[in-house]
């Protein structure tokens, strides 16, 4: 079977030059030949077939997990392998999911899909230990801002410096990441020295000056003293409050007595 006949659809919402789309119709098509091959009296299916199904984690990364292309390709795939299941074979079939990673350890270890997916045993295909740990500290501080979904994300560096003033000149267009998925560009401000003093700034342009550090370095200090006072007031009195020992009160009693 054509699954661009079966799927229009798929076809319809995405688009013919999406690459998310163009992966995720490949897997369906895998899936739909090897669906035949099993049901196929005539046919004598291999003893192990291994399929790396990577559309539906294209189309995350492209579109988001609640999007609606996501909800339609998750019921699409859903009905394939409910397919695959039911058909009636020898075969046995076994599915492994493996949870998303964020990106910055993607970097730092070999994820179960890159296990599973070469096969090989050649030299090439090991890395040693020391090279992935100095590639996850270089790469460990260009992890990409995260976006929330309300605050202002330009498609662009250009279209963020023409809107923001070049972030009024306190920063620099830095690429990020929504929370709803998708890239975008976004201001990131920079502390600066003015008459000795390092100044910070913040906002969505850089155009408000940060005083929260100072403001922190301030109340902190004050109420640490109020508290030390505090402290050594309640101990002054608890001192003062106490009896004095038996020999001091013995001497102390004699001395009034020969007065």
């Amino acid at each position: 079977m054509v699954i661009e006949a079966k799927y229009s659809r798929w076809l319809t919402e995405y688009g013919a030059m999406d690459v998310s789309a163009k992966q995720f119709i490949q897997d369906l098509e895998m899936l739909d030949a090897y669906q035949e091959s099993i049901a196929s009296p005539s046919s004598l299916p291999p003893p192990l077939t291994l399929f790396r199904l990577s559309g539906l984690e294209q189309i995350v990364r492209q579109h988001g997990q609640h999007s609606p292309q996501y909800r339609l390709a998750i019921s699409t795939l859903k009905k394939f392998l409910d397919g695959i299941l039911s058909t009636p074979t020898e075969s046995q079939t076994i599915l492994i999911a493996v949870p998303p990673k964020p990106a910055h350890t993607r970097l730092g270890k070999r994820t179960s899909l890159s296990l599973l997916a070469p096969f090989q045993t050649s030299e090439s295909s090991f890395v040693s230990r020391s090279l992935l740990d100095r590639r996850s500290e270089i790469f460990a501080g260009t992890s990409p801002k995260i976006v929330s979904s309300t605050r202002a994300c330009y498609s662009n560096v250009t279209e963020c410096e023409e809107n923001t003033k070049t972030c009024n000149g306190h920063g620099a267009c830095v690429m990020g990441q929504r929370t709803s998925g998708g890239n975008c560009f976004v201001c990131e401000c920079k502390k600066e020295k003015k008459d000795g003093k390092v100044v910070g700034w913040s906002g969505e342009m850089c155009q408000k000056q940060d005083l929260s550090s100072e403001f922190v370095l301030i109340s902190g200090s004050v109420i640490g003293l109020i508290i030390a006072f505090s402290m050594a007031i309640a101990l002054l009195f608890s001192i003062g409050a106490e009896g004095l020992p038996q020999q001091l009160a013995s001497v102390s009693g004699s001395s009034k007595k020969n007065d």
